[in-house]
């Protein structure tokens, strides 16, 4: 998902809405909360994070992004701390009320979790938290990251997973659904090694 998709988004909303990004500080989630803050659509964002986080962390990346606009309003973003472990007492579902649109941009990869149980809890035991919250709180569009190559079916863990994560967010009968299958993410200082080498073998030269 880029900022240019969630202009898009905005674009085709009928009505102003109000946004909630899980995983807003990742390499997916910072893009989306940039381009909220530039939309005229968005009311306002709440920027859900694991670790106390100032709104300056967006509005200075947007500076030094080439593509921001001038017109990013960061007074409408909100930072929400949180704990997916206890989620229903650190996001009780009142606060969730009355956000129409959800941006599910948290994930890992097993290197960074440390196992593979650790890397299911976060991509899909977290999701499955919050998508079940945002059921009950009447959120209209959920709007899910995942990758490329997603398979339940597949015999790997990382697509297997994210396979099931799709799945599980399009049984969950919201009114509106996206599902975004970006290519290799850019994560800066926290891509590994194999992650640098894929990159530089498919950036044109």
């Amino acid at each position: 998902m880029s900022r240019r998709d969630v202009r898009v988004l905005s674009a085709a909303a009928a009505e102003p809405y109000k946004a909630v990004v899980f995983g807003s500080t990742g390499a997916v989630g910072k893009e989306v909360v940039r381009a909220l803050a530039e939309s005229e659509q968005c009311q306002s964002v709440v920027a859900v994070v694991r670790r106390l986080t100032p709104v300056s962390e967006w509005r200075g990346d947007a500076a030094k992004s080439k593509t921001s606009g001038s017109d990013a309003n960061f007074n409408k973003v909100e930072v929400k701390r949180i704990n997916y472990d206890t989620l229903e007492t650190s996001l009780p579902e009142q606060e969730m009320r009355g956000k129409q649109v959800v941006f599910y941009c948290l994930g890992t990869t097993r290197s960074d979790a440390g196992s593979a149980a650790n890397f299911k809890k976060v991509d899909f035991s977290y999701l499955e938290g919050v998508c079940q919250l945002c059921r009950v709180a009447g959120v209209d569009h959920f709007s899910l990251v995942s990758s490329q190559g997603a398979s339940a079916s597949s015999p790997l863990l990382y697509p297997k997973v994210k396979g099931q994560c799709e799945k599980l967010v399009r049984s969950a009968g919201y009114p509106h659904t996206s599902i975004w299958r970006p290519g290799l993410l850019g994560r800066g200082s926290k891509a590994k090694g194999v992650e640098k080498v894929a990159r530089f073998l498919v950036t044109p030269g």
